[in-house]
């Protein structure tokens, strides 16, 4: 029986069938504490993992959950592994989700590293 159903019956027993009731009817009642999507997202200490561990830790978390999903709504797992686990891709962002600091030169050696070399920028047959 579902944790709302031993609720419910506990309610019905105590206030509506108990004759003289137990409880009130508008006594408070205690809460249920059920787990919701904000409990899937806890944060990890990072004291003796690395950076990588927590990722791998909560990328695997999110991949048991994806199979799930995808076989309950009889989704392609292809297609649902075409698209990023993550807000930013990993070349952009740390785990935590700041951005990486880089320096813009590193981007220009990167992008230069392959463009053949020319010897002048005027086109053929101009010269000066």
């Amino acid at each position: 029986m579902l944790l709302g159903d031993r609720a419910f019956q506990s309610f019905n027993k105590e206030r509506l069938e108990a004759n003289p009731p137990k409880v009130s009817f508008h006594d408070s009642m205690s809460k249920a504490m059920l787990k919701t999507f904000k409990h899937m997202n806890k944060k990890l200490e990072l004291r003796k993992r690395t950076a990588k561990e927590i990722v791998l830790n909560a990328d695997r978390a999110l991949f048991a959950q994806m199979i799930v999903f995808a076989e309950a709504w009889q989704l392609i797992i292809k297609e649902m592994l075409s698209h990023p686990l993550c807000p930013l891709p990993w070349s952009l962002a740390a785990p935590d989700g700041s951005l990486k600091k880089t320096a813009k030169s590193s981007l220009a050696k990167e992008l230069q590293k392959d463009a053949p070399v020319v010897e002048s920028l005027l086109p053929v047959g101009l010269h000066y």
